[in-house]
């Protein structure tokens, strides 16, 4: 029997009765009615890829927000926190921005909010206090202070591109006045 295809049975076979097995027909038929397959591999939520990434660099795109370059990392067994680097990064042929990724939360950041809760543009801010991207640093281009290790995950979008992300709360770093 393929996908889509119900039989039914005239007699029984102990508990498996002829209407036990029709309710297992319709159950069956709802289940494969949003295109899945009980048959194929499956994936996370959602048909995302979840994988250990590290930071590698970050690059300001817009008031508090940033794209990050990334190493996909295995966890290895010397200890609880090391990790191996593998060949998957963000570079493609133009460079290590080709694949980058977003951090989802700030998605909704601007120059006077962040989604960390912070109002900087509030008095009671504190002169010569920024966002810092993942991984430290507040300017156009950074190399981490600290390699993150972040779960990050690819969908596609849209437009058909596949797009690579990850959710990790920004810190806020500088000197005070």
């Amino acid at each position: 029997m393929t996908k889509g295809q119900y039989p039914s049975i005239t007699h029984g076979l102990g508990n498996l009765t002829p209407d036990l097995w029709r309710r297992l027909m319709i159950s069956l038929a709802a289940f494969e009615n949003n295109n899945k397959d009980e048959t194929s591999k499956k994936t996370s939520a959602g048909g995302k890829k979840f994988f250990l990434a590290k930071i590698t660099k970050s690059k300001r795109v817009a008031d508090n927000q940033y794209i990050y370059a990334w190493t996909k990392v295995t966890k290895n067994a010397t200890n609880y926190y090391d990790f191996t680097d593998t060949t998957t990064t963000s570079t493609g042929a133009s460079g290590e921005w080709d694949f980058a990724a977003i951090n989802t939360i700030e998605a909704g950041n601007n120059a006077n909010y962040t989604a960390t809760g912070v109002h900087e543009s509030a008095l009671s801010f504190p002169t010569g206090y920024t966002l810092q991207a993942i991984g430290g640093g507040s300017s156009a281009t950074n190399s981490p202070f600290v390699f993150t290790v972040v779960i990050m995950w690819s969908m596609v979008d849209v437009a058909g591109v596949k797009k690579y992300m990850f959710t990790a709360a920004n810190s806020y770093d500088g000197s005070c006045s």
